[in-house]
């Protein structure tokens, strides 16, 4: 989960700590901007996200509600 405007949002059930930290660093990066710190340097999101669509560089066209539903439905609740 992350804080945001005095609530707790969900992100999801992650089996691996890799995964939830990277869930949690897109999230900070929506809701507080690129420049907040991350579990991750900012080098290794491509790497670690997807490579191939870089999900990073579309974050700002994405809109934070689909952004959350899109990361629970990765978490191991949707599998």
């Amino acid at each position: 989960h992350i804080w945001q405007g005095g609530k707790q949002i969900y992100l999801g059930g992650f089996d691996e700590e890799q995964q939830a930290a990277l869930a949690y660093d897109i999230a900070a990066i929506k809701y507080r901007g690129r420049d907040v710190d991350t579990n991750y340097d900012k080098s290794e999101h491509a790497r670690l996200i997807d490579s191939e669509t870089n999900t990073l560089t579309c974050i700002e066209k994405i809109r934070i509600e689909d952004l959350v539903l899109a990361l629970r439905r990765k978490s191991r609740g949707f599998q």
